[in-house]
């Protein structure tokens, strides 16, 4: 008898356990320190902690080895979402869009689509460089705020911020 009434007043603790509100994951513990007030700002565009990558603003090209900008020339563009995995820009007449992978220093980008307007000689020589130069492109690296695409170790594009 006595084993029956310790198995029901068992029995009835879970019970009574169960039905008892769960503890409010913010509430301090007893012994536990207190949790962190809000998040944490992510560090300043200047701060030396930020993490530097492509990503973070459209660039503009300024200089595309071994072949001469035309003077006048609409310059092309290369942004990069990060959310999206889409590269898109201005190749120099069409526009583009296509998908691309980023490692720390490693840049591929995948098939890459566009417009099919006509131009003048010297902007449609330039946007075939530029698009064809995307395809080889295997690296990168900043340099202050210059981005560089390099090919086989080599720079081949060398952008600077966008100024909108």
């Amino acid at each position: 008898m006595i084993t029956r009434s310790v198995a029901l007043m068992l029995l009835m603790s879970f019970m009574l356990a169960a039905c008892s509100p769960a503890p409010d994951p913010d509430e301090p513990r007893p012994g536990a320190e207190p949790p962190a007030s809000g998040l944490q700002s992510l560090p300043a565009v200047g701060d030396s902690v930020m993490v530097q990558v492509p990503e973070r603003h459209p660039w503009e090209i300024i200089h595309i080895a071994g072949f001469e900008l035309p003077p006048g020339a609409r310059r092309p563009t290369l942004t990069l979402d990060a959310e999206t995995a889409e590269a898109s820009g201005f190749a120099g007449v069409n526009r583009f869009t296509g998908s691309y992978e980023l490692g720390a220093q490693q840049l591929a980008f995948g098939a890459l689509a566009s417009t099919r307007m006509a131009g003048p000689p010297e902007a449609m020589a330039m946007e075939q460089i530029y698009l064809e130069g995307l395809s080889r492109i295997d690296g990168w690296q900043l340099r202050e705020d210059r981005l560089e695409l390099l090919a086989e170790g080599q720079p081949l594009f060398l952008f600077r911020p966008r100024a909108d």
